[in-house]
């Protein structure tokens, strides 16, 4: 049986992937992965700034 997509909001899609980044980051022993894991997290960050600020297409 096919299943259907996840219909998940844009805001709500950036907010789980920059908790995610976040965790990875404070959970993770190895340096290098914490470095990128904050670097995920900053620029998705700064992307969920840009969508907030957009205006709606009309």
């Amino acid at each position: 049986m096919a299943r259907s997509p996840l219909k998940l909001p844009t805001q709500a899609a950036l907010n789980l992937a920059k908790d995610t980044a976040q965790r990875l980051g404070t959970l993770s022993q190895d340096p290098q992965v914490r470095r990128e894991a904050a670097n995920v997290a900053q620029a998705v960050q700064r992307l969920l700034a840009a969508v907030r600020d957009s205006k709606p297409h009309q």
